[in-house]
């Protein structure tokens, strides 16, 4: 593969990974301003919104398939640590293109 190909794949895996971040932060956000009984209007998948009332614990799909109900700080917890991952792989993504374009512009 070219140092060119290998550099689009790069940076459509960190275009992938921030919005994964994005989508990640928003999650978060959400939890950290909503109050327990306040009521929320959530997207449901296909365009369709319902409404809920926090009780302070919801479903979270844990990978494999696997979903827990958790208590909301738990769920913080897990968002924040997924957060930090994101930006790791990110940076190094970044760290792995930056170290492609130095071998390239050495060879010119």
């Amino acid at each position: 593969m070219r140092p060119e190909d290998v550099i689009a794949s790069i940076d459509a895996k960190i275009a992938s990974l921030n919005r994964l971040y994005a989508e990640t932060k928003a999650v978060l956000d959400v939890l950290n301003s909503v109050e327990e009984g306040e009521e929320i209007i959530l997207p449901v998948g296909g365009g369709v919104l319902a409404r809920f009332r926090w009780e302070g614990k919801t479903f979270m799909d844990i990978g494999g398939g696997i979903v827990l109900e958790m208590e909301e700080e738990k769920i913080k917890e897990r968002l924040e640590r997924r957060l930090n991952r994101i930006e790791e792989e990110i940076n190094r993504l970044r760290e792995e293109r930056n170290k492609i374009i130095e071998s390239l512009n050495k060879k010119e």
